[in-house]
């Protein structure tokens, strides 16, 4: 290596200063994260241990249709609370574009990022937090904005269609918005709308994309039995005969994580968090909510309360909301809009165990499929968290090629060569001359994830040595103290883009539309 690229491979004699002895190791580049919920914690003092003991060097973060860029004050002070069981506080972040928001990052951190423009952000810019059609204007300056973040580095846009504001945006919006990426080169990445039915919600998806000429990347797809995960994969199946550009990233668990907000409709969050707040305060609001919920539904009777809850409710972590109320002798959905009331949002939930083996068909046909790439939708926010971030791509480069449900060299691509061609990351994903120094060392028979539900934040075990950009984040499996790590833009010459200016609590773009 000279510099942060790779100048050779093979059994040529070369020089060098350091030399890392790899016998009886795995030399593999860089794994990246195609899906995680980093941008807070990539930045504290620790650094980003989870995933770098995991060998990944690189994030692709603004997930789900949500961040902290583009915002302007308002829209950063809605998706700072509303996010916050995800991501923790504070956040670093000033009001600004995509341009501003990824220079925070450069040589600051462990591990590489890149980011997705968040169409929760957009939408909120131009319209608030509220249901609807957007009008001509709002579209159009929605647009604006999503050509102005593909122009400043973005690699495409991500829709959070469960969460709000996403789920009000209509198929002609988002084929708005993805005609704005095609141009770009970009992705349309999406969280699609699992709440309403997989295959229905991935159908909109594929929709899109052939609309929209663009190419389609779905966010953790995965099956709530196994007739649904035939159809999904079916349609997957199908598009690709049609030409359809699509793809889609998995983690190796059988069970997800979420907030806590998620279990009550999306009406009780429209508006602006005072509007929330006192939505549910509101007894009338109450006693609606428990006419228009089904407390049978997984969101409340199979996914445990995660985080960090303050007294009294310590009572309730690691309990699904409806053993916790009925133990404490109060109504679930009280009990659910007192978490979110007294912590200001920023309850979890993390879904019971299924049993791995029953799971484990459905499951890797996903994780083996020939357009699948691997994903942690890591959260590490305070408290209880789903193991997945500390442990997914161990768990499925380590665990599952020794178990025999897949080859090391296809688990491999599907981590590092797979997500560096869905994202134009032209020299990432390979081991050859020219491409960036990105590349870990672990031991195929030891590398294996320890987080589990009890103990979610335990790093894993089995990688060596980490180098990002050709500089030791890890050395003999001990973190160095380095933070050579880039923010990695679609188009390098995006670094050349000045026009990130700052948005105030209305921005130019979004005057009057409020």
């Amino acid at each position: 290596m000279v510099g942060d690229r790779i100048v050779g491979v093979g059994n040529a004699r070369w020089s060098a200063s350091v030399v890392i002895d790899a016998r009886d190791m795995i030399v593999a580049p860089g794994f990246i994260d195609s899906h995680i919920h980093s941008e807070l914690a990539i930045l504290e003092p620790s650094g980003m241990e989870a995933s770098t003991r995991q060998g990944v060097t690189t994030h692709i973060v603004g997930q789900d249709g949500f961040g902290f860029a583009p915002a302007d004050v308002a829209t950063l002070r809605f998706m700072t609370t509303y996010l916050s069981g995800i991501y923790g506080r504070p956040v670093p972040f000033g009001p600004g574009g995509i341009g501003s928001f990824l220079l925070t990052f450069d040589r600051q951190t462990t591990v590489n990022v890149a980011t997705l423009i968040p169409h929760g952000c957009v939408r909120m810019m131009v319209a608030g937090n509220a249901p609807g059609a957007l009008s001509t204007d709002a579209l159009r300056m929605a647009c604006e904005l999503v050509e102005q973040g593909m122009a400043q580095g973005a690699l495409g846009v991500s829709t959070g269609l469960d969460y709000v504001p996403s789920m009000y945006a209509s198929t002609e919006e988002l084929v708005a918005f993805g005609r704005v990426v095609s141009q770009y080169g970009g992705v349309y990445v999406s969280h699609i709308r699992y709440a309403a039915g997989a295959v229905s919600a991935l159908k909109e998806a594929i929709e899109v994309g052939r609309r929209a000429g663009v190419p389609v990347h779905v966010s953790h797809l995965y099956g709530d039995s196994h007739a649904e995960s035939n159809e999904l994969l079916a349609l997957v199946d199908s598009a690709l005969l049609r030409g359809i550009d699509i793809t889609f990233d998995t983690y190796p668990y059988a069970y997800p994580s979420t907030i806590l907000a998620t279990a009550l409709p999306g009406w009780a969050f429209e508006g602006d968090l005072d509007a929330i707040r006192n939505r549910l305060l509101d007894k009338e609001v109450r006693a609606r909510l428990r006419t228009s919920i089904d407390l049978g539904q997984s969101l409340w009777s199979e996914a445990r309360i995660a985080g960090f809850l303050d007294a009294p409710y310590q009572f309730a972590l690691g309990k699904d909301v409806l053993t916790a109320a009925s133990g404490a002798g109060l109504d679930p959905v009280d009990l659910a809009c007192e978490l979110l009331l007294t912590h200001d949002f920023a309850v979890t939930l993390v879904w019971k165990r299924r049993d791995e083996q029953e799971s484990l068909d459905d499951l890797g046909r996903f994780l083996c499929h020939q357009v699948h790439m691997l994903c942690s939708d890591g959260i590490f926010s305070p408290g209880i968290v789903h193991p997945r971030g500390y442990g997914a791509f161990a768990r499925y480069l380590g665990r599952q090629p020794r178990e025999g449900l897949m080859r090391l060299e296809d688990a491999v691509r599907h981590a590092t060569l797979s997500p560096a061609r869905r994202f134009h990351l032209r020299d990432r994903g390979l081991i050859a001359a020219g491409m960036v120094a990105d590349l870990v060392v672990f031991d195929p028979m030891t590398f294996s994830d320890r987080a589990d539900d009890n103990t979610g934040t335990r790093v894993a075990d089995g990688v060596k040595d980490v180098l990002v950009g050709g500089t030791a984040v890890l050395r003999g499996g001990i973190p160095t103290g380095e933070r050579p790590a880039r923010s990695i833009l679609r188009d390098e010459r995006a670094r050349d883009v000045t026009h990130d200016g700052q948005f105030g609590e209305s921005s130019p773009a979004t005057r009057g539309l409020r």
